[in-house]
């Protein structure tokens, strides 16, 4: 659930017109099963699961309200996982918008 994997299955998976302006990605298990998770230490794994059980919490309390501060601190700890350069993070996250 990171911008980074977003982008990712975005270009590797098979879609149905364009990945980035609305197209359906087809998400299948020979497909998913070539990408790449990045090694993390226990205490990491434990913060990015207890933030993404925050964000769910906090949607099911109330659908509208925002939890991007929340997404903003899981995108950079998986963009640290993954070392990207601040360009990258950049072309990224353009990418998405």
């Amino acid at each position: 659930n990171s911008k980074a994997l977003d982008f990712y299955f975005r270009l590797a998976m098979p879609c149905l017109d364009d990945p980035f302006d609305g197209g359906d990605m087809e998400f299948r298990a020979v497909f998913m099963e070539h990408t790449p998770i990045a090694p993390a230490a226990e205490p990491t794994k434990q913060g990015l699961a207890a933030l993404a059980e925050q964000v769910q919490t906090a949607k099911q309390a109330d659908p509208a309200t925002s939890t991007s501060a929340l997404q903003h601190r899981i995108d950079q700890a998986v963009y640290s996982l993954y070392d990207l350069t601040p360009q990258e993070i950049t072309t990224l996250e353009s990418a998405l918008l």
